[in-house]
């Protein structure tokens, strides 16, 4: 025996298990750290798997991943704090520890890659059957398997070097050769990108840069396209955070965060201030490293149907065995010789299991490829075209899928002394140009000018043209401009108008996306610097409401059509949005996801509070008729089928932690789900997921889903960007929302391609051959 068990802290060797249960087998390697401390060395314990370092941690006598500065747990405080950077001694004791900050893809040679592929399984069936029909003067098909075999082995060749190499250019193309790097003592420095360790300071140069690291913005703002992470094209903005005791987190405090492989466009900063940022992660503990990684080690695939056809080939080996027991009985009883029964017994398994069966179920999805790509339609990962003929419920997204893109200004209502004026406002070139109306669409945006074209959010961009103002940088303004969805403004304005709520409710369920907004004067001595210190929640309290700005989002013309026909295929469609739920559900009856004769209730839920249990009520929306309803109106209607359910974010964690014993009855009904964050979608789909639904997520930007379990879930993107995100099975450069109905048939066709070439066919040409040797 090679190795015996033993504890842990005195291994040399481990052997891990997966979630996947794919074991592996790991040495622990052993390195010491000079002048870790006043004349003492570190000596650490760790082990590479998949492009991850785990280091041996003494305390909890157990092995952790290496995270860099987020794995350590420190402050937004703390971070922000740390703007001296390192010390020389520090930063070479760190590139011990965390190593380079390099991702190094390797290329196998065609060799390498042609031993793996000829000692698949499949392949050495194959010639061994080539060999058996040669010996048997079966030349002919053995021919034609023979050279189908080295078509789709060079093929695959091909591919798979053609991946590689795409990928190491992914890899390089957003990579920086140097980076200036502050240290403690106060010099800067040019350095390799690669010498980079979590800690350095950094300075981001006025012409922007490509990012080889994950960084914490310290001070200046920074322009970002995150189209290779996200595959959204607007670029963002992304500020230094303010002053928190909050412990950091890339996802959550993703504003103020840098990430690898995005392209800084443009900074901004005051003064003779320097934008510098602090390093957080390197290598492939990046977001770039985590994309590349989930491409090289991709969760595995454990589809129904491939499962099926094992057990559909295991159970055509049995009958070949009875065949071959048969055969060698006849053979025996009939003075045959040696090899005219190993011959005969033997082609029966080529028969009964084809060696060409894997070629023929690959035609299919060849050919459906291929008509995809025609149509603009990319997928990544052929196998998931069968899920997409199995699928029986699919999610959209509202805006940019069902609904177009871009926002129209339909009105502005404005507000003074708590009272709405009383007509809406078609245009804000009708409002006086000092209006506090004009002034917060003109500056209330992270709208910036890059190479004389503005860019930014389309909704700040709508917003800031019907203006008519223009940009100039940077501003010195003495008043404080926010823009919020309707639903936070109370608690943050003095006073608001009596009928708020009513007002809104009539231009929400009408289909209107309403924005509010509100001022704060600020004080003459308020400067740029006090600007970047002070906290949010500071500046965002005792706001002066000033009106709502009223937008509409025109329906796709092709999203009713599209809506219909899957719903008479009997595939469900829902809603999953970030907007307001009436405004989701007026456009959710325009696009027939509810028709006319059907109600819709809305699910209210509310967690624990200091004076009041966990408690859930039932609410009819109806943007119809102004009537209110009761309790027991709520509990009649939903005795009969026309009836679909709808809740918000909030009420959707709070069924999920209080009230799970509802979640199945509440997702079998619901039909718009609103106000929901990306960790929400994904746990959306995944609830879908556990009632044994086959799910499709349609989407324009990467938040439409996250990682969720991908052998039951098909994601799609509707997208101009060339950017694509490693959440995305098939992206569509077209915007026409019917591509998810030409995917679906397409899915329909390769399954049923495969299951005829796989059961019907096979098996008739396998009994048929049986027969034949007796």
């Amino acid at each position: 025996m090679k190795f015996s068990r033993c504890a842990l802290s005195e291994a040399k060797f481990l052997l891990l298990k997966d979630l996947h249960e794919n074991f592996f087998l790991k040495m622990i390697h052993t390195s010491i750290i000079a002048d870790w401390g006043p004349g003492e060395s570190r000596q650490i314990r760790y082990f590479h798997l998949h492009h991850v370092k785990y280091v041996w941690d003494n305390e909890n006598a157990s092995f952790s991943r290496l995270l860099g500065l987020e794995g350590e747990k420190y402050t937004i405080a703390q971070l922000l704090d740390h703007s001296q950077g390192l010390t020389i001694q520090e930063q070479q004791q760190k590139l011990q520890l965390y190593g380079k900050n390099v991702i190094d893809i390797e290329v196998k040679s065609y060799w390498t890659l042609f031993v793996e592929e000829v000692f698949n399984p499949f392949y050495i069936f194959q010639i061994f059957s080539v060999i058996l029909w040669s010996l048997d003067d079966y030349y002919y098909y053995a021919g034609c398997v023979f050279v189908l075999s080295v078509i789709s082995i060079i093929t695959s060749l091909i591919q798979t070097k053609k991946q590689s190499l795409a990928l190491c250019d992914l890899v390089a193309v957003s990579n920086a050769h140097t980076v200036t790097v502050s240290y403690r003592d106060g010099h800067c420095k040019i350095v390799e990108a690669d010498l980079l360790v979590p800690g350095d300071i950094i300075l981001i140069p006025p012409h922007g840069c490509y990012m080889t690291c994950d960084a914490l913005l310290l001070s200046g703002n920074c322009i970002v396209n995150e189209s290779m992470l996200t595959g959204e094209c607007v670029p963002v903005t992304k500020t230094p955070p303010s002053q928190s005791d909050e412990i950091y987190d890339a996802n959550y405090h993703k504003r103020h965060t840098l990430f690898s492989g995005t392209h800084v466009i443009q900074t901004r900063f005051y003064g003779n201030n320097k934008v510098t940022a602090v390093v957080i992660r390197t290598g492939f503990s990046t977001a770039k490293g985590e994309l590349i990684r989930s491409i090289l080690f991709p969760k595995p695939v454990d589809f129904k149907f491939y499962s099926d056809a094992f057990k559909f080939v295991v159970m055509l080996f049995c009958v070949a065995l009875i065949g071959m027991a048969y055969c060698i009985y006849l053979y025996v009883i009939r003075f045959a010789d040696i090899e005219t029964i190993l011959l005969r017994t033997l082609d029966i398994v080529t028969i009964v299991v084809p060696p060409a069966l894997p070629a023929a179920m690959t035609v299919g999805t060849v050919y459906s490829l291929n008509r995809l790509k025609k149509l603009k339609i990319y997928c990544i990962s052929p196998p998931k075209i069968n899920i997409c003929g199995k699928v029986k419920l699919v999610c959209f997204d509202k805006t940019g899928t069902l609904t177009e893109n871009g926002l129209d200004i339909w009105g502005v209502l404005g507000c003074e002394n708590s009272k709405f004026h009383s007509s809406v406002v078609s245009s804000p070139l009708k409002l006086d140009v000092t209006s506090p109306l004009v002034a917060a669409m003109a500056t209330c945006h992270t709208l910036t000018n890059i190479e004389g074209k503005l860019t930014g959010d389309p909704l700040d961009l709508t917003m800031f043209e019907a203006t008519q103002w223009d940009l100039i940088e940077p501003g010195q303004d003495k008043n404080r401009y926010d823009m919020f969805t309707p639903t936070v403004v109370k608690p943050l304005r003095k006073v608001v108008p009596e009928d708020f709520s009513s007002v809104l409710m009539n231009f929400t369920s009408s289909g209107y996306r309403v924005i509010a907004l509100s001022y704060k004067p600020m004080d003459l001595k308020f400067n740029w610097l006090q600007a970047q210190k002070i906290k949010r929640e500071q500046v965002e309290t005792d706001l002066e409401f000033i009106g709502l700005l009223i937008t509409q989002n025109m329906l796709k013309p092709e999203s009713l059509p599209v809506i219909q026909e899957l719903t008479a295929a009997k595939i469900r469609c829902v809603m999953v949005t970030g907007d307001n739920i009436l405004t989701a559900v007026s456009v959710a009856r325009n696009c027939g996801m509810v028709l006319p004769n059907e109600w819709v209730i809305q699910v209210k839920a509310q967690a624990p509070d200091e004076t009041h249990s966990s408690r859930i009520t039932y609410k009819i929306l109806d943007t119809t008729v102004e009537n209110s309803y009761t309790y027991s109106d709520c509990m009649s209607i939903m005795q009969c089928e026309k009836w679909h359910f709808a809740l918000d974010g909030k009420s959707w964690a709070a069924v999920c932690s209080h009230f799970p014993e509802l979640l199945p009855y509440i997702l079998t009904k619901g039909i718009v789900f609103s106000r929901m964050g990306p960790d929400q979608k994904t746990q959306l789909v995944e609830s879908l997921q556990n009632l044994d639904y086959i799910v499709a997520m349609c989407g324009d930007g990467a938040n439409d889903c996250g990682e969720v379990d991908e052998k039951k879930i098909t994601k799609m993107e509707i997208t101009r960007w060339h950017g694509i995100p490693k959440s995305t099975l098939f992206t569509i450069l077209k915007m026409r929302e019917e591509i998810v109905n030409v995917v679906q048939k397409e899915g329909h066709d390769v399954k049923a391609n495969n299951l005829k070439g796989a059961t019907h066919a096979n098996l008739k040409q396998a009994m048929l051959e049986w027969f034949s040797q007796h």
